[in-house]
């Protein structure tokens, strides 16, 4: 059987897998945040981000100059990332 598989059951929240977020997520108009490159640096160093934008708690998409980079974790205005930290680093400068 072959297909995309777009959702694991994780936790307290259903998370739609990396790929799936890749090829879908620019259809995305909610639970979208935009990034910076300072952000991406704190985040490659494990860190987590603050974040005013009204978002229900659960996994974000995180888009950088308008690309889709992969998943975070939002929780009451804070956001980890869910990418690997190799992965985020290909994007600091």
């Amino acid at each position: 059987m072959t297909g995309l598989k777009a959702f694991q059951d994780v936790g307290r929240f259903i998370k739609p897998t990396t790929r799936m977020i890749q090829v879908f997520g620019h259809y995305a108009i909610r639970c979208v945040l935009q990034i910076y490159e300072d952000d991406i640096k704190k985040l490659s160093e494990g860190k987590h981000i603050s974040s005013d934008k009204e978002m229900d708690n659960g996994y974000i998409i995180l888009s950088f100059r308008g690309a889709i980079l992969g998943l975070g974790l939002y929780i009451d205005g804070m956001v980890t990332s869910q990418m690997p930290r190799r992965d985020l680093i290909l994007f600091v400068g």
